[in-house]
């Protein structure tokens, strides 16, 4: 089928192409309500899509962002996006949700695809080639916003929850209830957020004259067997000790193996983790978590972006949110 274009619109509805586009440009000054009419109807029956690169190019603007996102598959995910989809359906907006999957290529092919199609503006958790990305975006004069990022650049705006000092409180309360030995039981701590997570932690311990041990595993072939058996060798009963589990995909299995062993909580095995407060509070020995704010980012995120497209001379903005702590029975 061939593609249905103005001039078919307006052959429908008996007009001028003119007057088809002062239509899909709401132009209606000068317009009887039987010609809008006509002309609605006109699109209804034809099944015309107006072209959002078209609008692009006549400065109309299409009403959507697009959101990059590192990856969209998990519960952050969801609560970070939530965020953004609220701000922006509040003030007229659609998002466009793309997954860059951390890889730099897939991130600039959606950087140009959405830049093509015409987006109004973009909210990004970049991948390490934000330079490059900034330069491209800048030149076509596209408002962006960066969030979950370590870019502390402040020619740009950009959002992030401060994970160090949430996890560093944490830990140091910990240390207060009396726990004398640490265990963490995670992914690799690669990448901004695992690493920021991780040195909260570890700092913590290394101000008040603690070491830890750390027992790695892959969120892809995680088993509780594996974590019972590395415990035998590295927990001991005789010492008050806290795990700390600092990836959501991990918190389920480590509490299973926990209480599977037979390992006193919380008076001998502390246990904090986080996130995840859509379950904690319903095991039988409730979980304590450090909460990163991720609903808030997302939607202050956008709120950021919609402060730049309503006005273009708005200054870059850094914003930087405090986690907090959900106490819980698993601790003391």
């Amino acid at each position: 089928m061939s593609r249905i274009t103005i001039v078919d619109v307006a052959k429908k509805a008996g007009v001028s192409t003119a007057t088809v586009s002062n239509y899909l440009n709401e132009h209606y000054e000068k317009m009887a309500p039987s010609t809008k009419e006509s002309i609605r109807k006109a699109i209804e029956m034809l099944g015309y899509i107006p072209s959002a690169q078209a609008q692009a190019l006549t400065g109309k603007s299409t009403g959507i962002i697009a959101v990059l996102i590192l990856d969209n598959t998990n519960a952050w995910a969801a609560q970070l996006t939530r965020g953004i989809e609220d701000a922006a359906l509040a003030a007229g907006y659609h998002t466009v949700i793309c997954n860059s999957r951390f890889n730099p290529q897939t991130e600039s092919a959606w950087v140009e695809k959405m830049l093509s199609i015409g987006v109004d503006g973009l909210l990004i958790q970049p991948t390490n080639q934000f330079r490059a990305l900034d330069r491209r975006i800048t030149k076509v004069k596209r408002p962006v916003v960066y969030y979950d990022c370590d870019l502390f650049d402040f020619n740009t705006s950009w959002i992030k929850s401060n994970l160090y000092d949430g996890v560093y409180s944490a830990i140091s309360q910990c240390i207060e209830q009396g726990y004398e030995s640490f265990i963490a039981i995670g992914g690799e701590p690669t990448g901004r957020t695992r690493t920021e997570r991780e040195s909260g932690f570890a700092d913590a311990l290394s101000s008040a004259g603690f070491t830890y041990e750390r027992l790695t595993v892959d969120s892809s072939h995680l088993q509780r067997s594996q974590i019972a058996a590395w415990l035998k060798g590295h927990l001991y009963p005789a010492r008050r000790t806290l795990i700390y589990v600092p990836n959501q995909w991990a918190l389920r299995d480590v509490y299973l193996t926990i209480i599977e062993q037979g390992y006193v909580i919380p008076e001998r095995v502390g246990l904090l983790g986080f996130n995840n407060t859509d379950w904690t509070d319903l095991t039988q020995y409730p979980i304590s978590t450090t909460i990163e704010p991720v609903y808030e980012e997302g939607h202050l995120a956008c709120e950021m972006l919609l402060h730049q497209l309503r006005d273009p001379e708005t200054p870059p903005v850094q914003k930087v949110l405090p986690c907090t702590v959900r106490w819980l029975s698993s601790t003391v």
